[in-house]
């Protein structure tokens, strides 16, 4: 599939796709390192969606409390209130929650990156002995 351009080009076989570089601002061949960020990436997305389903929430209810009716009635902006005093009771259970996924990220990420470098020595063995085959 050739998506033109400068794009990204996802080949048969052995190809790699190319990676924008932020350091450098130049498209180039992804290397390994590529591929570990874009594990971190992946693992956070997944946890992203659940801090941010959980905050929205917790943010509802707290503008529902009675503490918030009085930042109200003294004529603060809603964009005051909802940036000022919301933020700092619902975003507590949150701090909990991000320090647990923090944890669940890393032993992740060691995980995926032992099992990917076993997967990369294999394919090196195999194609460096040729006597190797694997069934």
């Amino acid at each position: 599939m050739r998506l033109g351009g400068a794009n990204s080009y996802f080949g048969t076989g052995s190809d790699l796709m190319n990676t924008y570089d932020l350091d450098t601002g130049e498209h180039r061949r992804s290397v390994l390192s590529d591929v570990g960020r874009a594990a971190r990436l992946c693992d956070a997305l997944t946890s992203l969606a659940d801090v941010v389903r959980m905050t929205r929430s917790s943010t509802v209810d707290v503008l529902q409390m009675n503490y918030v009716r009085p930042a109200n009635l003294k004529g603060l902006s809603p964009r005051r209130v909802l940036f000022t005093h919301v933020p700092r009771n619902s975003l507590l259970p949150r701090i909990t929650v991000v320090a647990i996924g923090i944890g669940w990220l890393i032993g992740g990420l060691i995980v995926i990156i032992y099992v990917v470098a076993n997967l990369i020595a294999d394919f090196l063995y195999a194609v460096l002995n040729p006597r190797l085959r694997y069934t």
